[in-house]
């Protein structure tokens, strides 16, 4: 919902899409498993035709979907390093206390460290009531984004939706290098510089 927020706050709204191209109100995610999952569901829930980024890039519109920036393989990284007109791209997870590539036109979660969803964890087994390692989740895209789509949404959680879509809107005055990254159609993403929206030391 955040995201469908902001998205319709850049001006952009779901029409209609060519069936089988990466082009706006489309979207793409990339390869890897985190951001496949992850790019399913918002396509799903926004509503829109979706399909994995293309192995050489595109200069399509279309809204671009990764799990963490900092994930991804540098050739990919490269190929969205520069705005393009229409193009929006959402990292989900940024890390603030090691740079990532570049900053993505939106965030929804800033960590120091971080698992994924699907990733190997540990957990406490209920009938031995000892630690144990969970293997990673390697169902395929559609079954993860199955489970992204099902989970339940508190209404608490959407509480500052209205603010969010104020902000995005008031924040399309500023243009060129100062303009937010989702309203700029051209020229290098901004540097995401290490540090949080709250001052604190880094916990161990």
């Amino acid at each position: 919902m955040m995201l469908a927020a902001a998205w319709k706050a850049s001006g952009d709204s779901p029409a209609c899409s060519k069936p089988g191209r990466f082009d706006r109100p489309g979207s793409g995610c990339f390869r890897d498993p985190d951001s496949a999952g992850l790019g399913s569901a918002a396509a799903q829930v926004l509503g829109l035709p979706g399909e994995r980024w293309p192995a050489g890039g595109s200069t399509e519109p279309g809204l671009i979907v990764a799990y963490d920036l900092s994930t991804v393989d540098e050739t990919v990284a490269r190929q969205v390093f520069e705005h393009r007109r229409g193009q929006f791209l959402w990292a989900h997870a940024s890390c603030w206390t090691s740079e990532p590539p570049f900053a993505a036109d939106l965030t929804t979660y800033l960590y120091q460290r971080n698992v994924s969803p699907w990733g190997e964890r540990l957990r406490v087994n209920p009938d031995t009531k000892q630690a144990e390692r969970q293997p990673s989740d390697t169902r395929p895209a559609p079954d993860r984004a199955t489970d992204i789509v099902a989970a339940e949404l508190h209404a608490e959680a959407l509480r500052d939706v209205p603010a969010l879509v104020d902000l995005a809107q008031a924040a399309r005055v500023a243009t060129g290098e100062t303009g937010l990254g989702a309203f700029r159609t051209e020229g290098p993403r901004h540097r995401q510089p290490v540090g949080s929206p709250v001052p604190s030391n880094r916990f161990l």
